[in-house]
C-alpha cells in the first residue's frame, strides 16, 4: 500500500484540512478522494510527488457595494 495526502483547498486556494489515505494505486486514491469531496476543491499527494487537482478553489465575488 502506498501513503498518500489529500489536501481540501479554501475558496482562496490555501489548505483548509487534510486526510491520510492508504491505497494501492494512484487510481485507487483517486477514487478515495472523489468519495470524500463533498465539492470541496483537493490536491491529491503521494509522498512528494503530485498526483491531481481535483475540482477548482472557487472564491466568492465581492457583493456590489454601489446599489
Amino acid at each position: 500500500m502506498a501513503y498518500y495526502r489529500l489536501y481540501f483547498l479554501s475558496a482562496d486556494g490555501r489548505m483548509s484540512d487534510v486526510v491520510e489515505l492508504h491505497c494501492d494505486t494512484d487510481e485507487d486514491a483517486l477514487a478515495e478522494a472523489e468519495s470524500r469531496r463533498d465539492g470541496r476543491a483537493m490536491e491529491l499527494w503521494n509522498e512528494q510527488r503530485f498526483v491531481a487537482l481535483i475540482g477548482q478553489p472557487v472564491s466568492t465575488p465581492p457583493a456590489d457595494l454601489s446599489a
